[in-house]
């Protein structure tokens, strides 16, 4: 189904991959829009605000949390509970025709998957229409384990694709909260094994140092695998500014998405963003791959409004804020972030390829320092 190749490293990490799709050919870096962010449109819709469409990447991801006492009702007998499964995914993937559809189950870390278990998750995502699954990893399964249960799935998903079902890409996880020797004897596994796409569940960077500094070299021999980054922090820790997606790249990350932090609730149960969202909101910096506080935003742009988006036109940056709900700005606000993000990997990924990836980033500021650190593999 797919074909995976190198056709751009740069000296600092980045890199940009070519993915043959049917007839499709497709180019990374990109980000994928989750259905964490999709699921702001239908807010948008109810208040009669025009939707995004995304146009911005060619992968959608649906992450769908799995208790593993009722993922086991699917592959026993359960039809009516398949049904409903199946009924909540089916509509996700047709939305997205066109994109590459990746199924993201996810269950507890300290669960431990069976055959079984996989088979009922390739099971929903064949006849939902993805393209795609996320085998998740466990923190209690070995690298022999490990091994053996992704080998499984890709053999269950051949045998289903033989009786008429859609084949299914299998992407083995591997989670950076693995102790360092499991994360290295998986990442092996994954290029002896042949896969074309693996998944690595991100962590904070400075947490999980010697993994990213064990990905990074493996990317760098993995001249055939697409490197997927899920659950990527929204914003770098050490200095709560720089924004994850685009310092994850340098990791050698060809496609990421990133983490979505669930709304607080309150005591009463209802949803709320923060008590004065209009002074907590942050605004993505482009020209330097940051996300910035509204008086920081002030003071580089004053009332200017910086960005293409549609839902910024003919606006000053007071009338914007004060345009929308505190609930409603959080959203627009994320799907203003996405598509900024999104053209910027982009444009990223072009200066990859033209030569000057790393030029680029050390005009960036801080993100630019990071990176410069982590080719000298210094701990920031």
């Amino acid at each position: 189904m797919f074909k995976i190749e190198l056709v751009k490293r740069s000296s600092a990490g980045a890199r940009v991959m070519k993915i043959v799709w049917g007839e499709k050919t497709i180019l990374t870096l990109q980000r994928a829009v989750t259905s964490t962010e999709m699921n702001y449109n239908s807010s948008l819709r109810s208040a009669k605000i025009p939707v995004p469409n995304y146009n911005e990447t060619d992968f959608f991801e649906y992450r769908k949390f799995y208790d593993l006492i009722k993922l086991r009702g699917l592959y026993q007998g359960d039809s009516k509970l398949f049904a409903t499964h199946k009924k909540e995914l089916r509509p996700r993937a047709l939305n997205n025709n066109g994109k590459i559809r990746i199924f993201r189950p996810i269950i507890n870390f300290d669960a431990k998957l069976n055959i079984k278990d996989v088979m009922a998750l390739i099971d929903l995502a064949s006849h939902a229409g993805f393209e795609i699954i996320t085998i998740p990893d466990s923190f209690y399964l070995p690298t022999e384990e490990y091994a053996s249960l992704m080998l499984k799935a890709v053999e269950y998903s051949k045998e289903m694709a033989k009786l008429g079902f859609e084949l299914v890409e299998i992407m083995p996880t591997i989670n950076v909260m693995n102790r360092i020797g499991y994360f290295k004897e998986k990442l092996d596994f994954t290029k002896t094994a042949g896969f074309n796409f693996i998944n690595i569940e991100n962590g904070y960077y400075p947490t999980y140092y010697a993994h990213y500094s064990a990905l990074r070299d493996f990317s760098r021999k993995a001249n055939n695998i697409c490197i997927y980054g899920s659950n990527t922090p929204r914003i770098h820790r050490a200095d709560w500014r720089t924004a994850g997606v685009h310092l994850y790249a340098a990791f050698g990350q060809d496609i990421i998405s990133q983490g979505i932090q669930a709304p607080f609730i309150s005591k009463e149960g209802k949803e709320s963003f923060h008590d004065d969202p209009k002074s907590k909101i942050k605004f993505f910096i482009p020209s330097q791959d940051a996300l910035i506080k509204r008086s920081e935003y002030n003071q580089l742009y004053g009332e200017k409004m910086i960005y293409a988006s549609a839902y910024c036109h003919g606006e000053t940056l007071t009338s914007f804020i004060n345009k929308y709900n505190n609930q409603m700005l959080a959203k627009i606000m994320k799907i203003v972030e996405f598509a900024e993000s999104a053209k910027t990997l982009m444009q990223e990924r072009d200066a990859i390829l033209g030569g000057n990836y790393a030029e680029l980033m050390e005009k960036k500021g801080t993100i630019g320092k990071l990176i410069k650190n982590l080719s000298q593999k210094v701990l920031v």
